[in-house]
């Protein structure tokens, strides 16, 4: 018997003490939310442990990741093409282990950053909820890197957090039931364009599942060079964006994931509005299909008070009662609506309905694979991944389905009624491009491309950077 299944029996032997000993009534009430509590505990442990028992490496692992990062920045470092081993997540990992292993990495790391960040001109402002003492010089690593790549100042990168209110949605559940989402802390990293004056546009990036703001850096420089302010937002399953008690690679559900894309959508638009802008949101995979879609659909049928979105009341005064789509402009790449069913996806998804184990969070290591023909976005998902500390609940996939029948039936009403411009690839092996086609045709203002090839993470990829930028500048200059 193994030691996670010990901790289960036991837990579970505590719960019918409790029941056995408990008087009725009130006192028997609060026994079952005790029992609740104690099974739930019981069920998620084996993915803390998990979590807890892989940290170790983890921490060495990201070191290395970061000292190569930064000493890339540096240009200490040959800027070859990468191998085999560095575009794929689970070697790439491997490898940061073994070099991780070698004495003096967090010393020179130090060392390196505090150089870079002199020739930046500074450093950047850390978020005050960062308070330990690694975590803070990996996210000193992470963007002095990035200034110097695309040598930029700090002064061009602002970053905060903002949090969003506990929500009931009514009315929105398989059985027409209220739904409520538990409150998230989400952060935000902004972008500054490069040139002179107000910004043309403000762009806001819904990031996909395992991914994080990070994940879009050169999407958001090639359009900070079109004179776009970019704002990029963490999302729950990895980064610095928090849920009360939530755990890495976790999906608390589809709603949450929607409410949090209304959420940032609104508190953009309120910041875009007030400096005369456009506003586009950019969204990818989960971030697309879950996140910007379903808000869209929830704002439209009036499920989403602006006064209501987030704990901080001068921020609600800010926003306008009424969230509609018409608002803005969505741009999606390879929205997840549906999986697409490949054997791989089949057993994610039977796994994140077993108990126990669907809770289990294990580190990204290629599985599902988010690319690849293109060996340049494979290295810099691995390198990202690894930076980023992603992982992986095999509950996310199932736990983001509690939103598809009121994606269904909103779509068979119409809604969205905004502009949507959806590309999907026709081989994606993630994100089922016919079910895609199939919902996103009903809309009166979408526009469905769909090209060849069977990549799902497009954000790294020079052609669709390119396609994205052009198609942003050509709506900006209205044609």
């Amino acid at each position: 018997m193994s030691a996670a299944h010990r901790t289960r029996i036991a837990f579970a032997a505590h719960a019918l003490a409790l029941v056995a000993v408990t008087p009725p009534a009130q006192a028997r009430d609060r026994s079952g939310q005790r029992v609740r509590r104690l099974l739930h505990k019981a069920e998620r442990l084996p993915g803390r442990l998990g979590v807890l028992l892989l940290r170790p490496l983890t921490r060495r692992a990201m070191l290395r990741a970061h000292l190569d990062n930064v000493n890339k920045a540096s240009n200490t470092l040959d800027h070859q093409q990468s191998s085999k081993v560095d575009r794929h997540p689970l070697l790439a990992r491997i490898k940061a282990e073994l070099k991780g292993l070698a004495p003096g990495t967090l010393g020179r790391l130090k060392r390196n950053v505090a150089s870079l960040e002199q020739r930046v001109g500074g450093q950047v402002q850390i978020p005050h909820e960062i308070t330990d003492g690694r975590a803070r010089l990996l996210y000193r690593a992470e963007r002095a890197a990035a200034l110097a790549h695309y040598k930029r100042s700090p002064g061009d990168l602002n970053a905060y957090t903002i949090n969003r209110a506990e929500l009931k949605l009514a009315g929105v559940g398989p059985k027409g039931e209220d739904v409520h989402v538990s409150s998230r802390r989400i952060y935000q990293e902004e972008w500054k364009h490069g040139g002179s004056g107000k910004a043309k546009a403000r762009v806001l990036v819904l990031p996909g599942y395992q991914e994080t703001g990070r994940s879009y850096y050169e999407l958001a420089n090639s359009l900070n060079k079109i004179g776009c302010d970019v704002a990029l937002p963490d999302q729950q399953w990895a980064g610095y964006t928090k849920s009360p008690g939530g755990m890495p690679g976790q999906i608390d559900s589809g709603f949450g994931v929607a409410a949090d894309a209304a959420a940032l959508i609104a508190y953009n638009k309120a910041l875009a509005d007030k400096a005369g802008q456009k506003l586009i949101v950019i969204s990818s995979s989960m971030g697309a299909g879950r996140g910007a879609t379903v808000a869209a659909m929830l704002m439209d049928q009036g499920k989403l008070d602006g006064a209501k979105l987030f704990t901080d009341p001068t921020i609600n005064a800010q926003l306008p009662g009424k969230l509609r789509s018409t608002g803005f402009t969505s741009r999606q790449l390879n929205p997840f609506v549906w999986a697409t069913p490949t054997w791989q996806n089949k057993l994610t998804s039977l796994m994140g309905k077993i108990p126990v184990l669907r809770e289990l969070a294990f580190h990204s290591i290629g599985m599902p694979r988010l690319n690849h023909t293109d060996a340049k976005s494979q290295a810099d998902i691995a390198a990202t991944g690894l930076r980023v500390d992603a992982y992986v609940q095999p509950s996310a996939m199932a736990n983001s389905q509690d939103v598809m029948a009121f994606m269904q039936a909103s779509a068979s009403k119409g809604y969205p009624k905004g502009k949507t411009h959806v590309l999907t690839l026709a081989g994606d092996t993630l994100a089922y491009s016919k079910a895609t086609q199939k919902l996103f045709s009903t809309l009166p203002n979408a526009e469905v491309s769909v090209a060849s090839g069977n990549d799902h993470s497009l954000q790294h990829n020079t052609a669709h950077i390119n396609a994205v930028r052009d198609a942003v500048a050509a709506e900006i200059a209205g044609r």
